[in-house]
């Protein structure tokens, strides 16, 4: 803990200094400045933009380094190499148009960062997305089954995933109804994007579920300019297995295409907690239109995952935790979790002129599976199966095995317009977006189970929910004197209407599930600006959000005690300096919700959390990130971001179960902790990269104390951990000309082998006149390794 406090510490308190300047102009084929160009450095971080004469400069470590440049409407990205001496002229030609139909810009005045495929390629090896963004500022990733393989999942600002907006090319990705992203269900993605762009807090308007914490907006491969086939593989601890297959057409003619092949396996740190995974993405694109003649793209893509994972959702409860961390009370054979994801986009971008760009994007996915569990001695009444009587004994109860299945359908339209001029950015956008869900179990064998009760459905529940926004969104660039003063407007209209089968009175006064709806229309403003001058920049904004509950949070309720949606205001203040590569963030925030659905650190039978409205709580925190370069040639890099916060609900009404006497026992707290949402947050990494072929970098993450449920209760909590992970690699390619790339990697997990968890949950209930309440823990693997190669061929 004190040396990360000692890296925090020198990182802050060094202001780095750049050794050779670096100026240049970005222009059009016919001599006009481009405005807004992306100037970003190769494989790191800092990156700018041109100014109102398409010129820009900044400073760096080296007399020469490729850059990548990229404006809108330009074909790009453009690699050049550039030489401290010269006046650098980049010409960019029209129009390789991309995939954008929501454009996250860097204009907006929120709290982003953005991942590109080059800071992922050392340590993608066949671990989930949460587990490769967790060095990003507030995020906790956490792993059923401890290894990074399977379910996992992300945390940001101590929000979950159903609070975190997923977007690919514009496309919603969260469930419509749990409103989580099972990461599980597109194993090796990471392979196949481009950048992340990680929005944390309200954020701007976007397609999808209201973002409560935090937006990610995934944008997949651009297809290579080159032809080219490439391989990944890597293997490692507990059997884990990657094995990809890349490859592209590059330009012929007007028509390109490309497309990966991927099998992840895993055994898992947890007992049995395997995984069997498979996928493939798949893009084709054709262009139309000479340059100048205002041309436009069609782009195909398709994606598919097929998982079959061995359950780990129930954790290790706490007493059988200190004797064995890699417990799974599951031992059925095929105690599994099976299913299949399939998705279609088809993208059309017009470009109507040279300030005008139009995006639609149609969409497509299809799911189906089922999670198979044994059950022990459970009531036949739950099936449909009246008691029977056999030789003499009346049957209720049996050991059956259940497949509890999903059969779904999402479709739908995003769209956006954005107009450009020299100070004017203006978007219009939204979208449409329609899901059915069908729900519903079979029995498939129990010792007492009637034939005629085999395979038939038990349960039927279907659902519908329809989803719509329209969005608008402005910023202005207005010049002054000491730099560019820029306001920001962003107006959302959004209407969702959900129908469902749910708790419900009857005509006779019997408790029933009957068909029921809801509908919401919400109305979210944000506003903001943003202020640049010379290496700094100020901004500050207020997003309002809202936000429906989720299946379970209707489905577990009564009709006459619906949960109320959610409310969010959300205050960010940042300040940023830069100086050449180096840069230092610092942001604040204030989250203030209404009638916020907290968990109750109790889950259901199917490991979701349940959730009740709290009237008031807030998020108040502080993030500090940023990178620091010194050394000759800058061969020594150190980054550091850390977030320091209070997560607190006002008053809380503890509801326990009581066995003795039936009904629920209450409790109130006052001004207690929010659940999973540890007030101190930090990672790391120190680099050294003596030249283009090799580097290692020590890379740490601390996460502090975490309440399993909203009591703010020591002995219902998960303890603070600390860890520290080895990343080196190697660029072979200059030994073996024949290939354009031969990488070797090598990544040790928690190199000093320490026993942590990073989640959890807790419930309590009243029996023989005592209060119980279980802990149950998700442990992580100690000491794990996965070594990885990379081979293209151009």
């Amino acid at each position: 803990m004190k040396s990360l406090f000692s890296i925090l510490f020198v990182f802050l308190a060094f202001s780095a200094f750049a050794q050779y300047e670096f100026k240049g102009q970005v222009v059009d084929e016919a001599g006009e400045p481009v405005v807004g160009a992306t100037i970003q450095i190769k494989n790191a971080d800092f990156g700018t933009i041109t100014d109102q004469q398409g010129e820009f400069s900044f400073e760096a470590g080296q007399d020469t380094i490729v850059v990548k440049i990229n404006a809108l409407l330009y074909a790009g990205p453009v690699e050049k190499q550039f030489y401290a001496s010269d006046f650098n002229v980049i010409t960019l030609t029209d129009s390789a148009l991309t995939i954008q139909p929501v454009f996250i810009s860097d204009k907006y005045p929120v709290t982003q960062t953005t991942i590109t495929k080059e800071d992922l390629e050392s340590r993608n090896l066949g671990q989930d997305i949460p587990i490769l963004l967790e060095q990003q500022p507030s995020v906790v990733a956490t792993s059923d089954a401890g290894a990074g393989v399977g379910y996992t999942g992300i945390r940001v600002r101590g929000s979950d995933a159903t609070r975190v907006n997923v977007t690919i090319n514009g496309v919603p990705l969260n469930d419509s109804e749990s409103q989580g992203v099972f990461w599980v269900n597109m194993p090796d993605f990471s392979s196949s994007t481009d950048k992340i762009t990680l929005v944390r807090g309200a954020g701007s308007s976007t397609n999808g579920a209201g973002a409560f914490g935090a937006s990610l907006h995934l944008q997949t491969d651009q297809i290579s300019e080159q032809a080219y086939a490439e391989y990944n593989g890597s293997a490692g601890s507990f059997n884990t297995l990657k094995n990809n297959i890349q490859f592209g057409t590059g330009n012929l003619g007007s028509f390109s295409a490309g497309g990966r092949l991927s099998k992840i396996t895993s055994d898992g740190f947890i007992d049995r907690a395997s995984s069997d995974l498979e996928s493939y993405f798949f893009q084709a694109a054709n262009q139309f239109g000479e340059q100048g003649e205002n041309p436009s793209q069609i782009k195909f893509i398709t994606f598919k995952g097929q998982e079959e994972t061995y359950q780990a959702w129930y954790g290790v409860r706490k007493d059988i935790l200190e004797e064995d961390r890699t417990f799974n009370p599951y031992t059925y054979e095929n105690q599994v979790d099976n299913y299949q994801q399939t998705h279609y986009q088809l993208h059309w971008d017009q470009e109507v002129s040279d300030n005008l760009l139009y995006n639609v994007g149609l969409h497509y996915t299809k799911g189906e599976g089922y999670f198979e569990e044994f059950k022990e001695d459970d009531n036949l009444s739950d099936y449909g199966i009246a008691p029977f009587t056999v030789g003499g004994e009346t049957i209720t109860n049996s050991d059956l095995v259940r497949r509890r299945w999903l059969d779904n359908d999402f479709f739908g339209l995003v769209s956006s317009s954005t107009y450009y001029s020299a100070n004017h950015e203006l978007t219009i956008g939204g979208g449409w977006n329609k899901y059915l869900g069908d729900h519903f179990g079979e029995v498939i064998q129990g010792e007492f189970v009637p034939s005629e009760a085999i395979g038939e459905n038990y349960y039927q529940n279907d659902a519908i929910k329809n989803d719509f926004n329209i969005y608008g969104k402005y910023t202005y660039d207005y010049e002054t004197e000491s730099g560019l003063l820029r306001p920001y407007v962003d107006l959302q209209f959004r209407n969702v209407n959900y129908e469902f089968v749910g708790l419900a009175l009857d005509g006779s006064g019997n408790v029933q599930n009957l068909p029921q709806s809801v509908s919401h229309n919400f109305f979210n403003p944000k506003a903001g600006i943003s202020f640049d001058f010379g290496q700094h920049q100020l901004y500050a904004s207020f997003s309002r959000a809202q936000k429906e509950p989720n299946r379970n949070d209707y489905t577990d309720s009564p009709l006459s005690e619906l949960p109320k949606a959610e409310k969010l205001n959300d205050y960010e203040l940042g300040y940023q300096f830069s100086e050449g590569r180096n840069n230092i963030t610092i942001n604040g925030y204030y989250m203030d919700y209404t009638d916020q659905l907290a968990l109750t650190g109790g889950v259901n039978d199917v490991g979701e959390y349940s959730r009740v409205n709290v009237p008031d709580s807030h998020r108040l925190g502080v993030e500090l990130n940023g990178l620091l370069l010194f050394g000759a040639e800058n061969q020594f890099s150190l980054s550091a971001n850390a977030a320091l916060s209070e997560n607190k609900i006002d008053s809380f009404t503890e509801n326990i179960d009581d066995y003795d006497e039936g009904g629920l026992q209450t409790v109130q707290h006052e001004d207690t902790d929010l659940a999973l949402s540890p007030n101190f947050i930090a990672g790391g990494s120190f680099t050294y990269q003596p030249n283009q072929t090799f580097s290692a970098s020590l890379i740490s993450k601390y996460v502090g104390d975490q309440y399993l449920d909203n009591t703010s209760t020591e002995s219902r909590s998960i303890d603070a951990y600390w860890i520290q992970n080895l990343n080196l690699s190697a660029s072979l390619g200059q030994f073996v000309p024949q290939l354009k790339t031969v990488d070797v990697h090598l990544l040790v997990n928690n190199l000093l082998d320490e026993e942590y968890e990073a989640n959890g949950y807790t419930f309590g209930y009243i029996a023989g006149g005592e209060t119980i309440y279980e802990n149950y823990y998700y442990p992580q693997a100690g000491r794990n390794f996965l070594a990885g190669l990379t081979i293209r061929f151009e």
